[in-house]
């Protein structure tokens, strides 16, 4: 029926203002690759509708071809779009991509031959028995791509998972709404695969991309602390008896240490993502890196603490800072012990100054430096 092709236009419609949203704003990190990923998919999801109520075998073949443009462009696509966005240097981007991207195009040069030597889907028969015309064959090729495609579906996965585990909370959670909405649509895919080619058998991979490139979305562009920030899983930094904040370039929490969590009573999951004044009420970012005055904050235990904060930049791909690493020192004790010692010389000019008695200070040299009112 022709309604059961409604969800491969809804996918499009879903994915291409999302795609030219992500052209827009492509001077995020990764937007550019993402934009072309939903588009791959969206001509995927049109002429996948195309081929099923096209008529005549040839032109239904034609079709079929030309969806693989899209269908064989996703792999390369997909591994440009992951190591883009996890931080990787754009040669090596260009490399990887550029090897993936050849052996697509023999993929591609098969299918489109497919007529000559039969390796891709082997000999093309229609299956008229339901409400659609369904192209029958898969050869060789095929499952060859099919291999392919889930070998860098999954590498992809690979790259997200370890930079999950290896980057700021927030960081990782972007990683880990990547890693979700891209499997959901492929296991859509495997059962696809795994059942007999049948009129009743209709990919659902396009709309299930559909369904989850919404957090996509919140991935690339909610959280859009994209420039590569340096993780605080090191050891010396995570038991670093000073607390270190890291911000990005909007004022945001990115991530904490041990020592910060402790100083605050937060979490760093609790304020991944939040503005700057969550953790230091009152302070911005401009304040925090133009100023120089302390920072007054009440321990867990109720007990105030002055620190003094050191922001030091951290510097992307962009002109400007990508965020700044913020160092909270605890001089509570330092400024208390300067606090008593500038009142005890306060003390000590008032007693001398209102002596009865001459006193008089010389350098070494016996020169007067200075004399109380008695001695006047």
């Amino acid at each position: 029926m022709l309604t059961s092709l409604i969800p491969l236009f809804v996918g499009p419609a879903v994915l291409l203002p999302i795609a030219v949203y992500a052209v827009l704003h492509r001077r995020v990190r990764a937007a550019g690759w993402y934009a072309l990923l939903l588009a791959a998919i969206a001509q995927w999801s049109i002429t996948y509708a195309w081929e099923l109520t096209a008529g005549e075998l040839e032109f239904k073949v034609l079709v079929l071809k030309i969806k693989y443009l899209g269908v064989l462009a996703i792999p390369a696509i997909w591994i440009g779009f992951v190591l883009d966005f996890v931080g990787t240097e754009p040669a090596r981007i260009r490399r990887t991509v550029r090897a993936i991207g050849a052996f697509s195009l023999a993929m591609l040069a098969m299918a489109w031959t497919n007529e000559w030597h039969h390796w891709f889907w082997g000999p093309i028969t229609v299956d008229s028995s339901g409400a659609f015309d369904l192209l029958i064959g898969r050869g060789p090729g095929f499952y060859v791509n099919i291999y392919f495609t889930y070998a860098a579906l999954w590498a992809g996965i690979g790259v997200l998972a370890t930079r999950a585990f290896q980057s700021p909370y927030l960081y990782g959670k972007r990683c880990g709404i990547l890693i979700a909405a891209t499997i959901l649509p492929w296991l859509g895919n495997l059962v696809f695969l795994m059942e007999a080619e049948s009129v009743a058998n209709i990919d659902p991979t396009p709309f299930l991309f559909s369904c989850t490139g919404v957090g996509a979305v919140v991935a690339v562009f909610h959280y859009r602390m994209l420039d590569p920030i340096p993780a605080l899983s090191d050891a010396r930094v995570e038991n670093l008896g000073d607390g270190v904040l890291v911000v990005d370039a909007q004022g945001r929490l990115a991530d904490l240490n041990g020592a910060a969590q402790a100083i605050l009573g937060r979490r760093a999951r609790e304020l991944a993502g939040t503005p700057l004044d969550h953790a230091l009420p009152g302070w911005t970012l401009a304040r925090l890196t133009t100023g120089t005055e302390d920072v007054t904050l009440v321990t867990p235990g109720g007990v105030a603490r002055t620190f003094e904060p050191q922001a030091v930049a951290i510097h992307g791909d962009g002109e400007g800072p990508s965020g700044y690493m913020v160092l909270l020192r605890d001089v509570t004790e330092r400024r208390a012990a300067a606090a008593t010692v500038r009142e005890s010389e306060q003390r000590y000019r008032q007693l001398v100054e209102n002596a009865h008695d001459l006193i008089f200070t010389c350098d070494l040299d016996g020169r007067l430096r200075s004399i109380n009112r008695a001695g006047l």
